[in-house]
């Protein structure tokens, strides 16, 4: 009889996707946050995927089959079009939970059942040489565009903004040395010349982004997060990800590190 693959501990991982897999949006960590929450402790990649389609349905009809006459969380309720959006990004945060054995047969349940097969992450460290703000916008943008958020505050159908999503492809770790070294040295000469830079999405990226984005083949309409602005000084680097979503500082100089997501800041806990 062959071994099932089961995932154990499953709460808990899904509880530190933040650490475990940095630099999703929000929306993806509060999926990750609900799915601790309400999923079992150990599981086969199909009974991960029966979640998440439990999940799916929960959220198109507003209401939480998992809790005893409980609502969905309040953050989960009033984004649920976004969020359904971006559960095309959980395989890989799976990538970075399970095994390789699980995370590939999740990716190839979820290909065959929801129509979708997101690229694999991958890190590329950005060069030393280069000042800490500059970095952090650099790394921001490099996982920003491995998981493109496309967010444009609309009646779009969400199933099919996570089919487009789940159609992008992948990039090696050269790939986006290579953009991340391109955008590094533009953003450079920007702050020397005006002590700021500002880089911005609409539907298409700013000349900037489009230059790094050009020399590694990324779509210019579904290759970059959607509706977001980011703005680099010496002081911070500040981000607003997506149509209406709030101002937030991912670096800051007078503490000089990733203020990114902390389980202090968990949507679901407010």
């Amino acid at each position: 009889m062959e071994e099932k693959n089961v995932l154990n501990g499953v709460k808990q991982k899904f509880a530190e996707a933040r650490e475990k897999c940095p630099g999703m949006s929000d929306d993806v960590y509060a999926l990750t946050d609900y799915i601790s929450l309400v999923v079992n402790d150990s599981l086969v990649p199909a009974g991960l995927s029966v979640c998440l389609a439990l999940i799916m349905d929960d959220l198109q009809k507003g209401r939480n089959g998992f809790g005893q006459n409980e609502p969905l969380p309040e953050y989960l309720n009033n984004r649920k079009e976004q969020i359904i959006a971006q559960m095309v990004y959980i395989p890989q945060v799976v990538d970075a939970i399970a095994d390789e054995k699980f995370a590939e047969e999740f990716r190839e349940i979820c290909k065959d059942v929801f129509g979708f097969n997101p690229p694999k992450r991958v890190k590329a460290t950005t060069d030393s040489q280069y000042p800490e703000n500059v970095r952090a916008a650099v790394d921001w943008w490099g996982n920003a565009v491995q998981s493109p958020k496309l967010d444009n505050g609309g009646d779009i159908d969400p199933v099919l903004m996570m089919m487009l999503s789940g159609k992008q492809r992948g990039h090696s770790e050269e790939e986006m040395k290579i953009f991340k070294d391109s955008l590094a040295k533009d953003i450079l000469v920007e702050l020397q010349k005006y002590g700021r830079c500002s880089l911005s999405v609409d539907y298409h990226p700013c000349e900037i982004l489009y230059r790094a984005g050009e020399k590694i083949g990324l779509d210019n309409m579904t290759g970059y997060p959607w509706k977001t602005w980011m703005d680099i000084s010496e002081e911070a680097v500040e981000v607003l990800e997506g149509y209406g979503a709030p101002r937030k500082t991912i670096w800051s100089s007078e503490k000089k590190e990733d203020f990114g997501e902390t389980p202090g800041n968990n949507p679901m806990h407010k």
